[in-house]
């Protein structure tokens, strides 16, 4: 009996909080989804603008969110609209504010600010069937150019204005010249063009340039590019070229025994970022790839790298979530999501995009959502030592009863933010931009 009296006891000091060992804070996610206003829950990418807004590729079409409410951009059958797929993978945004989308056929399409209309600008490069082609890469300049690679013909340059003019072409550079279609290109701040060809030729395109000049040939196509102050790296899966923006001295630093699959520079920190295919997580030392050894579980496969304004290395992976590398403290944080699929179709890989203080992130399903720091709670034990994303528990209800429990939540979310945004200002919330919700307009904290 008294056995019985004792082990009661225990259980009941157990369930008392504080008691209990302290489980890891966990990511308190608002979400978002079509019983919101949002065109489709499945999203293959997420962008925040230079005015505030949220934008969301959906497979059936593009959500620009505002803080309250959607507004979607789609093609329907009769209405004249240049689209060729419905289905969009890709968006981004050149210097004067105008946003390039691309579709699931891989057509780009310029979405003018001021008329808010789509434009078919391959359509106005001479001899190129805007009907059938493949775009491979779309990036932009500080002079309010737009690059976009087409594969088996080249690269053309657009210019286009801060006001509702249409774009125009400005250059067309061939592929045979930079030696085959683009495997990569990145804009430099001075506005030069780095294009690395499927052959393995690295070029460089001065800026106001017409020609291109080849730099140096890798063993392998190069997959991406990135920079920090001094210089400019070009990452393939066996090595990283490095070449100097002053000087143009080429080095090679060769990678690990695992191919090479991602690559980030740290503008905070100073730091060059690289991952592999089997998660090891290397750092640009002197003429070498020095690899980290975190604390913390390791990513099985590194698929893309991102770094925050707090000089944060967020990891996305094939693997449910994303898991933050902090390198003050040198050590692995793992976010799950629940409900979660695991799979490898591109549009399940996590998508980061960083604005107003808040990490927005595409989940691996059901919508997406955001991260602000200051909402971290503990709320109760993380699955497998994870910490878990989670969601409203709305999601488990009926259809009617989930609508109400959403707008519930929505309203509170709003209250909550207008209150913080008063005390803050020391007033009244005064929005920077029109019509944006506080939560995009007021700078929060970086990601920890």
């Amino acid at each position: 009996m008294t056995m019985k009296r004792l082990l009661l006891t225990f259980l009941l000091l157990a369930a008392v909080p504080g008691f209990a060992r302290t489980s890891p804070p966990q990511c308190l996610f608002q979400t978002y989804s079509t019983l919101d206003g949002m065109t489709h829950d499945r999203i293959a990418d997420i962008y925040t603008d230079s005015r505030g807004f949220v934008w969301v590729c959906t497979w059936y079409g593009v959500s620009r969110f505002d803080g309250y409410t959607f507004k979607n951009f789609s093609t329907t059958p009769g209405d004249f609209s240049p689209l060729s797929h419905h289905r969009f993978v890709s968006v981004s945004e050149d210097s004067n504010g105008h946003l390039w989308f691309t579709t699931y056929n891989l057509h780009v399409y310029r979405l003018n600010r001021y008329t808010e209309q789509f434009e078919d600008v391959v359509s106005l490069i001479d001899g190129v069937d805007s009907k059938h082609y493949r775009m491979t890469h779309c990036l932009h300049d500080g002079d309010g150019g737009t690059w976009v690679a087409i594969a088996g013909l080249g690269v053309a340059r657009f210019a286009d204005g801060a006001d509702a003019a249409p774009v125009r072409v400005d250059a067309f550079f061939d592929a045979p010249v930079l030696g085959g279609d683009v495997a990569a290109m990145y804009l430099d701040d001075r506005g030069g063009a780095w294009i690395a060809a499927a052959d393995g030729q690295l070029n460089h395109i001065a800026a106001g340039e017409r020609t291109a000049r080849t730099l140096c040939e890798t063993a392998a196509p190069a997959f991406a590019f990135t920079a920090d102050a001094a210089s400019v790296y070009c990452a393939t899966p066996g090595e990283v070229v490095r070449v100097g923006k002053q000087n143009g001295k080429v080095d090679r630093l060769p990678g690990g025994a695992a191919p090479l699959t991602a690559i980030v520079a740290d503008s905070v920190r100073g730091a060059v970022y690289a991952g592999s295919r089997s998660g090891e997580l290397y750092r640009v030392a002197g003429d070498r790839l020095a690899q980290l050894n975190p604390k913390g579980v390791r990513p099985r496969r590194i698929r893309g790298l991102a770094a925050d304004s707090r000089g944060i290395v967020w990891v996305t992976s094939a693997e449910t979530g994303i898991t933050r590398y902090n390198p003050s403290t040198d050590d692995y944080k793992h976010f799950e999501q629940e409900p979660y699929t695991v799979s490898y179709n591109l549009d399940t890989i996590t998508k980061i995009a960083e604005g107003g203080g808040l990490l927005w992130i595409k989940m691996n399903n059901w919508g997406f959502g955001y991260y602000d720091r200051d909402r971290l709670q503990a709320l109760g034990r993380p699955r497998h030592g994870r910490a878990v994303l989670q969601r409203p528990q709305a999601a488990q209800l009926p259809d009617d009863q989930r609508r109400r429990a959403f707008r519930r939540a929505r309203r509170r979310a709003v209250a909550l933010d207008l209150q913080r945004t008063r005390t803050a200002q020391g007033g009244a919330a005064a929005p920077a931009c029109r019509g944006l919700h506080p939560r995009l307009e007021i700078p929060g904290p970086a990601f920890g």
